[in-house]
């Protein structure tokens, strides 16, 4: 009767330590997926970062390069290579595709 009682009892023992470690593992699976999805979010974040910085670096160098000589080519070119968007709510949108005609 004793060894019987023993035996129940490791046997508990042994099953809640098995259901344990399956939890854990779910847990620790679940805990992964999200560790590769934010890497992979961080790594589409970086990307568009460095898209963007670059993108930025040469708009101010047209800016600069029509600052420096009047010529409209410049805001052409620069129109021509900005990202399209959205406007905004309330706004009139971009501004006309057409080349600017002078300096003012």
């Amino acid at each position: 009767m004793r060894l019987r009682r023993v035996w129940l009892g490791l046997s508990a023992l042994a099953l809640a330590t098995v259901l344990l470690n399956v939890a854990l593992v779910l847990l620790i699976q679940r805990a992964h997926t999200q560790a590769v999805g934010a890497q992979a979010q961080r790594q589409l974040a970086q990307g568009l970062t460095a898209e963007l910085q670059q993108e930025a670096e040469q708009l101010a160098s047209l800016a600069r390069s029509y600052a420096a000589t009047g010529q409209p080519r410049y805001l052409w070119t620069a129109t021509a290579t900005s990202w399209p968007s959205a406007p905004a709510k309330g706004s009139a949108g971009r501004p006309s595709s057409r080349p600017p005609t002078g300096r003012r």
